[in-house]
């Protein structure tokens, strides 16, 4: 997506249980396993998702244009996605990068959250499962059975099952436990 004030930023755009868009924690400067706090308190970061936000509400047609996408503030879903990173809960509980497949952290309605939804959480199994996304190329074994996501609230186990046809890619199923 070409943003402004962000510039261009690769995203994967992903609508399976809810509207995603996925950007890299890198691409914000981010590592990925910063707090909700974090998040909501950094101005530039939060600025940055909302406007790649709205321009993804555009470019996924859930949007007629960017003023009419920043006043609907719960479609798409942000999720800032990285390889799988050390972090500890919000209860304080340390977390070990080998504790997870991906890192995951969602914003919705303008707010960081302090777990993930699940909808926005199959939705990031279904991007793991299909390659060229840019949760696939940040996950460990993308695709390859249940997905462990590390949150803010500690670990959730997705998985998900997609196929392809000539129009393009399907989730079939998708569970989480």
């Amino acid at each position: 997506l070409d943003v402004p004030g962000v510039g261009r930023i690769d995203v994967s755009m992903v609508d399976a249980g809810n509207a995603c868009v996925f950007v890299r924690a890198e691409s914000l400067g981010l590592k990925g396993n910063e707090t909700p706090h974090q998040i909501e308190h950094d101005a530039r970061v939060m600025e940055a998702l909302l406007a790649i936000r709205a321009h993804a509400s555009v470019a996924m047609g859930i949007a007629a244009d960017v003023a009419q996408a920043r006043a609907k503030m719960t479609t798409p879903s942000i999720g800032i996605i990285s390889s799988p990173q050390a972090w500890s809960s919000l209860d304080g509980e340390p977390f070990g990068a080998d504790a997870a497949d991906v890192t995951v952290r969602m914003i919705s309605s303008n707010q960081p959250h302090r777990a993930l939804p699940l909808t926005a959480s199959l939705c990031v199994a279904v991007a793991a499962s299909v390659p060229d996304t840019l949760v696939h190329s940040v996950a460990r074994f993308p695709g390859k059975g249940p997905l462990r996501l590390g949150m803010p609230s500690g670990v959730l186990t997705v998985s998900a099952e997609v196929r392809r046809d000539r129009d393009g890619w399907y989730a079939q199923c998708g569970s989480f436990y």
